[in-house]
């Protein structure tokens, strides 16, 4: 609430973390009920068996491998014709957490593929994304309808960019396209209007940002917002 003592003070504001029955009548609290602020320490003690059951990881196996990348066989020939609108290739690389086991996504010219991989083997440089996520997130994605959205809110997984260009790019978006289910193929990107006509709104909206950014302007949902760039050079 704000108090003023005086014509010219300054507003003095209190800021009140309420629950649920509380009541204000006009500066007057009448039902004073408030958030008991919580502890980490007190949260991992009551949850400690929740809590290392949430961080298991599990072995994905070769039958499990096989049947991820039959799914994500699937969901490319579904997603092909959107994924293929666009020209410009790009490898994915999905590792799992505990596992020596992982999978890569592979777009060239028209050409998709998914294929196990041993990932003690790779270069990740070779890599425009690179996703660490744990398997069961996976299969559960590829398997439920809403299943991809413990991958997207956060919690999921890592992503990691080669480039700050694939990051400026949201090359990701296309990963988290491929590892949902899909029942039918995606809405084409351009919608209702033409090849050239999506490319050229699309060029016009990526100068209007980039002044935007010069003049420190940034979307909520720019990557630019919440990426960490690292410099891997020797």
């Amino acid at each position: 609430m704000d108090t003023l003592n005086g014509p010219f003070a300054v507003p003095q504001t209190t800021a009140i973390d309420i629950e649920p029955g509380f009541s204000i009548d006009g500066d007057h609290i009448v039902v004073d009920t408030r958030h008991t602020p919580v502890i980490a320490a007190d949260i991992d003690a009551a949850f400690e068996a929740e809590t290392k059951i949430a961080n298991r990881s599990t072995a994905v196996g070769a039958d499990g491998l096989e049947t991820l990348i039959a799914e994500l066989t699937a969901n490319l020939a579904t997603c092909r014709q959107y994924l293929c609108e666009i020209s410009g290739d790009y490898r994915f690389l999905i590792e799992f957490i505990g596992n020596d086991d992982g999978i890569e996504i592979a777009k060239t010219g028209n050409h998709l593929t998914a294929f196990a991989i041993r990932l003690p083997e790779v270069d990740r440089a070779d890599y425009g994304v690179s996703f660490l996520t744990k398997y069961s997130y996976l299969r559960r994605s590829l398997s439920d309808e809403f299943g991809h959205e413990v991958l997207s809110v956060g919690s999921g997984g890592v992503f990691r960019y080669r480039s700050r260009a694939e990051a400026d790019a949201n090359l990701h978006r296309k990963l988290m396209l491929i590892l949902r289910t899909h029942d039918v193929q995606p809405p084409s990107r351009f919608g209702d209007q033409s090849r050239l006509m999506y490319l050229v709104k699309t060029n016009v909206k990526k100068a209007l940002n980039f002044v935007l950014r010069r003049q420190g302007h940034l979307d909520l949902y720019d990557n630019r917002r919440w990426i960490k760039y690292v410099d891997s050079s020797p």
